[in-house]
């Protein structure tokens, strides 16, 4: 269910190929985070394969409350839900040199004024530990969140667990640092039995190739907004992030 820009693509396509998974037509099948979305509209980008686990990996149905409340409306607990996550600040400078790519910010934006002004606005992000709230504010330029907001993690696995959901955490550097420690650990949750010869290549995709450098001022700047919100994230999960801040 998310995060974008942590590495959801490559567990994606690993678990896809997988013969126990019916995956749908495209990755992302937003379908539920649109308004009076139909539980057949989901179905229908879905292959028909009776007794395989339906993998979708749209962080939309998480970000948008619309689609969540479709979410637990039509896959109510106990249902797989797997959260990637990746160091919020990385995260976050990824997202947005994406978001210029994709011409959802001007061109000329410049990095180091746009998080200033975006580490301002995000003081009350996080405060308000209400995702609906979290949503609306910082949608102000696209559907998908801010660079900030979209790093944000621990109100949303509260969230999930609220309505009686177990999601599985995988941080995005643990994985592809011990690929087969990480999916055989992945595939005990998704209750699959797969031998080692079957696991398939360990593959990083959707890797950027724009340069994504920011000042080290900037960098420290950003360290600093997320170093408290990591460290409740540890207390919560009572397990440490492999994150340096």
């Amino acid at each position: 269910m998310g995060f974008q820009k942590c590495g959801t693509t490559s567990v994606f396509n690993h678990l896809a190929a997988l013969d126990h998974i019916a995956g749908p037509m495209r990755k992302e099948i937003d379908v539920l985070a649109e308004h009076n979305a139909k539980l057949s509209q989901f179905l229908y980008y879905f292959p028909k394969k009776p007794g395989k686990q339906l993998l979708n990996a749209s962080h939309q149905t998480l970000f948008v409350p619309e689609g969540f409340r479709n979410f637990i409306k039509y896959f109510p607990a106990p249902q797989k839900v797997i959260l990637v996550l990746r160091s919020p600040v990385k995260r976050a400078i990824s997202h947005f040199f994406y978001d210029k790519q994709i011409n959802l910010l001007p061109e000329d934006t410049d990095v180091e004024t746009f998080f200033k002004e975006e580490i301002e606005r995000a003081q009350r992000y996080y405060e308000t530990r209400d995702t609906v709230s979290l949503f609306q504010q910082s949608s102000w330029y696209s559907s998908y969140g801010t660079p900030i907001s979209r790093s944000i993690y621990l109100p949303y696995i509260q969230l999930l667990k609220s309505h009686g959901y177990s999601p599985y955490i995988i941080f995005i550097e643990d994985y592809q640092s011990d690929f087969e420690e990480s999916f055989q650990s992945l595939l005990r949750y998704l209750e699959i039995e797969l031998p080692l010869d079957k696991f398939p290549v360990a593959k990083i995709h959707n890797s950027g190739k724009m340069k994504r450098t920011v000042s080290e001022s900037l960098q420290s700047q950003l360290e600093a907004y997320f170093r408290p919100q990591v460290a409740e994230l540890e207390a919560f999960l009572e397990r440490k992030t492999p994150w340096i801040l």
